[in-house]
């Protein structure tokens, strides 16, 4: 019998002839190729569909609430982008252009990922 104790592997058996051996061990394999859902026990293994109309209502909400965060961080980036051009057309310094171009690819960044969690809500 193995039991784990901080992050090593003990065995419970008696060696002969010696105390027993304290063996390293990982506490965590991750495989990229293994999806959680398919571990028993694990969080996403046990999410299911909404059920009834108030799961049904959560759900829509939580996508609303996504949806609009995505949409938000974009006029956010439109807005920065305007002004970024509109500094570089009137010939200010490079880096009053390129602080608002990378906050709004930043915008842009979060947007793309709030959308692409709008359509994972379970």
């Amino acid at each position: 019998m193995t039991s784990l104790l901080l992050g090593t592997a003990v065995s419970n058996l008696p060696m002969p002839g010696a105390a027993a051996r304290i063996a390293p061990a990982p506490l965590v394999y991750y495989n990229r190729s293994v999806s959680a859902a398919s571990i028993p026990g694990s969080r996403s293994s046990t999410i299911l569909a909404p059920k009834g109309f108030f799961g049904r209502l959560w759900r829509a909400l939580r996508q609303l609430f996504h949806e609009t965060t995505g949409a938000m961080f974009a006029i956010l980036a439109l807005i920065t982008l305007m002004s970024a051009l509109r500094a570089w057309q009137n010939g200010a310094a490079r880096w009053i252009v390129a602080l608002p171009v990378a906050y709004a690819l930043m915008m842009i960044y979060f947007s793309v990922t709030s959308f692409r969690n709008a359509r994972r809500v379970p």
